[in-house]
């Protein structure tokens, strides 16, 4: 928290530091007392960023012949830096630089082409990168590249928006965005089999459908996301941000509540 008043020694913390270490999936609440000991008002204000939320998300996409190359536009017009490449770096450390790796939807790609680029890529998951796959991922990339693990079919959705069930409401990607996510034309999905507990939906078409979905590897994170972006609209602009954003690790995390900014005299 950053307060300001007219002396630095008029504000009082109890406790004066703060330190919890949780593991994921654990949720804790702390508390903490700001007290203005002076006569002066006292300006507060939460911040919901830091100086790493404040960079520039740096993002290499895979533009291929038959690329839909949309969803690069749709970035950088969000100040997110795109960087375009035919063939992934392998070399060690060539992708440090960046923290999401982007997959648009292609067509007509011989998915063993991605083979020689999975170890550069596995390790850039473990050491904490994200990877976003578009549309309709072609043949089985996710799990040749060592993103995601398990056998995943794409399949275009039904358009029945009644049987969509959102599985993780408040997840950070879904911040914002409609629910039921709209076929516009196309919505793709993924049927999976012999995932690890690791793999995650957060909106399903079925039993066994993802149109949304995300897994842990390592310290990192790939997701699923169904539209091919061929069409623009506010709803799944939205999402793309906001899966960017989730899968560099630049946000406000969506485990810290906090009170909002403002002006207040006596104890926030």
């Amino acid at each position: 928290m950053r307060a300001q008043v007219e002396y630095a020694n008029e504000i009082r913390l109890t406790p004066d530091s703060l330190c919890i270490t949780l593991a994921r999936g654990q949720d804790s609440t702390l508390y903490v007392e700001v007290l203005n000991a002076g006569l002066a008002q006292l300006l507060y204000e939460i911040p919901q960023d830091g100086s790493s939320l404040n960079s520039t998300i740096d993002v290499l996409a895979l533009r291929r012949p038959m690329a839909f190359t949309q969803p690069f536009s749709i970035l950088r017009d969000s100040s997110v830096s795109v960087t375009e490449v035919q063939s992934i770096p392998a070399e060690p450390g060539a992708l440090n630089q960046y923290e999401l790796l982007l997959f648009p939807r292609e067509d007509l790609t011989e998915p063993w082409t991605y083979a020689a680029w999975a170890g550069a890529i596995y390790e850039f998951i473990q050491a904490g990168g994200g990877v976003l796959f578009l549309g309709r991922p072609y043949g089985d990339i996710m799990s040749i590249i060592s993103a995601m693990s398990g056998y995943y079919y794409p399949y275009i959705s039904s358009g029945d928006t009644s049987i969509q069930i959102l599985q993780e409401s408040g997840h950070p990607i879904m911040a914002g965005v409609d629910f039921p996510l709209q076929p516009i034309p196309t919505l793709f999905g993924i049927s999976y089999g012999n995932v690890s507990e690791n793999f995650h939906q957060i909106v399903s078409e079925g039993s066994s459908t993802a149109l949304l979905a995300y897994e842990y590897n390592g310290d990192g994170r790939a997701a699923f996301l169904g539209y091919d972006y061929k069409e623009s609209i506010v709803n799944i602009r939205r999402l793309l941000l906001n899966a960017t954003r989730w899968l560099s690790g630049k946000q406000f995390p969506n485990w810290l509540s906090v009170g909002q900014s403002g002006r207040y005299a006596g104890r926030i």
